[in-house]
C-alpha cells in the first residue's frame, strides 16, 4: 500500500515539475491509442464486415455417391435448423448421359468425379436454381426424350426448377447459399445439421458435406496478421514518445537517490517505475476510450473506411489490454537503459 501511495505521489511530482512534457507524453499516448482503435475497427475483417457479403463464406454443399430423388417438400427440412436464417438460393445438380438419358451407373465412379472433371462426350450436367433466374444464351437440348431450352454455362445446362422436378432427374449434388455469413461455431454446427438431415432423408447414399471451413481458416490467418500489424504500428508510434518518458524519469534522479540513501533497493525503485508507467498508460487508455465513445458518432465514425463499424465492451477491453501490455513491454528497455547509465550517477549524487 505504501508503494502505491509513493507511485501516485511520484506521478503527481512528474506532472507538477514537468507539466509540458507530461502533457505531451499523455497526448501522444492517447493519439497512439486512437490509432490502434481505428485500425482495430477498420482492418480486422470481423469488425469491418468486409467478408460478410463474400459468397464463399455462405456456400454449403452436399455430394451423394448414389443420386437421389429430391422434391420441393423434402427441401423444406433445410429450414429446421436451431437458428433462424435465410436461404438465398438452392441449386440442384444432376449428371446424366450425353444422350440425355438419366441412366448412368455410378457403382464404380463417384458422381463428383464427373462434376469436377466434366466430359461432354460422356455426360451432360443439368443444373437448376430454386430462387434465382439464370441468365445467358439459350440452347435447345433433349433430356429424357423431352426437348427444352437451357442456359449454357461453362460446364452445365441450367433449366427451370419446374422442368427439373417434372423430369424426375436424380440429384448428385446440392448447393445451398445462405443469406448471411455464420460465425465459425455456427458454421460447423450447420454442417453437422446438413449431414444429419440428408442421411436421414437418403440412407441409401453416402453423403459428403462441404462447409466453407477453409475460408474461415484463411480469414483467421489474415486476422492474426492484421493483429500483428496493428501492434507493430502501435509499438513504432509509442517508441517516439518513450524519450519524453525518459526525460521525466531523469527529473526524478534526485528523489531516487534519496530513496536509495534510506535503504530502498534498486529492484524496489524499478518496480515503482514500472507501476508508474502502468498507471499512466492505464489513465491514457481509459481517457482515450472515453473520448472515443463520446465522440464516435460525431467525429470518429466519419473517418472510418467502412460503414456501420460498432465497438462493443469486449473490443475496448481487448484494445485496453493490448495498449497497456505493449506499452509496458516498450518501457522495459528504456527503464533498464536509464538505470544502467544512471545508477552510478545516482549513487554519486
Amino acid at each position: 500500500m505504501k508503494t502505491i501511495r509513493l507511485v501516485f505521489g511520484r506521478i503527481f511530482t512528474y506532472f507538477s515539475e514537468n507539466k509540458l512534457i507530461f502533457i505531451l507524453y499523455t497526448l501522444g499516448s492517447i493519439v497512439c491509442i486512437f490509432m490502434m482503435i481505428y485500425y482495430y475497427g477498420n482492418i480486422l475483417s470481423y469488425k469491418n464486415g468486409s467478408t460478410d457479403d463474400d459468397i464463399s463464406f455462405r456456400i454449403y454443399r452436399a455430394d451423394f455417391t448414389v443420386p437421389v430423388n429430391m422434391t420441393k417438400s423434402s427441401l423444406d427440412k433445410l429450414h429446421d435448423f436451431e437458428q433462424e436464417y435465410g436461404i438465398q438460393d438452392i441449386s440442384l445438380i444432376s449428371v446424366i448421359s450425353a444422350d440425355g438419358e438419366d441412366d448412368m451407373d455410378f457403382t464404380e465412379t463417384h458422381p463428383a468425379f464427373y462434376l469436377n472433371f466434366s466430359d461432354s462426350q460422356k455426360t451432360m450436367i443439368i443444373e437448376t436454381s430454386l430462387n434465382e433466374d439464370t441468365k445467358g444464351r439459350s440452347e435447345d437440348i433433349t433430356v429424357k426424350g423431352n426437348k427444352l431450352q437451357a442456359v449454357k454455362n461453362s460446364d452445365s445446362y441450367c433449366i427451370s426448377a419446374e422442368k427439373y422436378f417434372s423430369l424426375g432427374l436424380r440429384t448428385c449434388r446440392i448447393r445451398i447459399c445462405l443469406s448471411q455469413k455464420f460465425s465459425k461455431n455456427m458454421m460447423f454446427r450447420y454442417g453437422d445439421f446438413l449431414n444429419r438431415v440428408f442421411r436421414e432423408m437418403y440412407p441409401e447414399s453416402d453423403i459428403e458435406v462441404k462447409t466453407p471451413a477453409n475460408f474461415y481458416g484463411i480469414e483467421d490467418s489474415d486476422i492474426m496478421k492484421d493483429f500483428t500489424l496493428i501492434m507493430a504500428v502501435f509499438v513504432v508510434s509509442m517508441i517516439s514518445f518513450m524519450f519524453l518518458l525518459k526525460y521525466i524519469m531523469d527529473s526524478a534522479r534526485y528523489e531516487n537517490s534519496v530513496f536509495m540513501m534510506v535503504g530502498a533497493s534498486k529492484k524496489h525503485i524499478l518496480l515503482m517505475n514500472a507501476l508508474e508507467n502502468i498507471v499512466i498508460t492505464t489513465f491514457c487508455t481509459a481517457l482515450a476510450i472515453i473520448l472515443h465513445i463520446s465522440l464516435y458518432q460525431s467525429i470518429f465514425s466519419k473517418v472510418n473506411m467502412y460503414e456501420n463499424i460498432i465497438y462493443n465492451f469486449e473490443d475496448y477491453m481487448i484494445i485496453s489490454l493490448m495498449s497497456i501490455g505493449l506499452s509496458f513491454l516498450i518501457q522495459i528497455p528504456f527503464i533498464f537503459v536509464y538505470w544502467s547509465s544512471n545508477i552510478r550517477k545516482i549513487k554519486e549524487g
